[in-house]
């Protein structure tokens, strides 16, 4: 008769991650996130209405708002007068919105584009088939 061993292994108890740790790794090893959406970690912000959601920015037409998100999509161009210039479309928990990125501000502010999230402050501009956002300011999200 065969004798059977068990061996007992006490796991140390370890504190659970927080969601922006979490959220961290499942972007870095699984490449999207299945606890929450990226942005919840700046619920805060968006509920004390620092940060305006991309999907209210079109009752914002005209004025200045800030918002904040993912670039999920880039396109530089080059104006006529050989200025570069970028498109971002920029996403949070609630949506997309396109963002333009004029020379003058590309220029100032371009160098915030290889980190994510970003904070991006402009001008709302609507017309009858888009909703834009003319960046005048573009930051790293902290």
């Amino acid at each position: 008769m065969q004798k059977r061993y068990e061996e007992r292994v006490d796991v140390p108890a370890t504190a659970d991650y927080s969601l922006a740790e979490r959220l961290d790794y499942e972007r870095r090893i699984l490449e999207f996130c299945v606890t929450a959406h990226l942005m919840e970690v700046f619920r805060g912000r968006f509920d004390s209405g620092e940060l305006t959601p991309v999907s209210r920015a079109g009752g914002h037409a005209g004025r200045r708002v800030t918002v904040a998100g993912y670039p999920i999509a880039t396109k530089g161009t080059t104006t006529s007068r050989n200025e570069r210039m970028k498109f971002i479309s920029l996403e949070d928990h609630t949506g997309v919105l396109e963002v333009v990125l004029f020379p003058d501000v590309y220029a100032r502010f371009g160098r915030h584009l290889i980190e994510s999230p970003l904070a991006v402050s402009g001008t709302v501009m609507e017309d009858e088939t888009s909703l834009t956002l003319e960046a005048d300011r573009v930051e790293p999200l902290r």
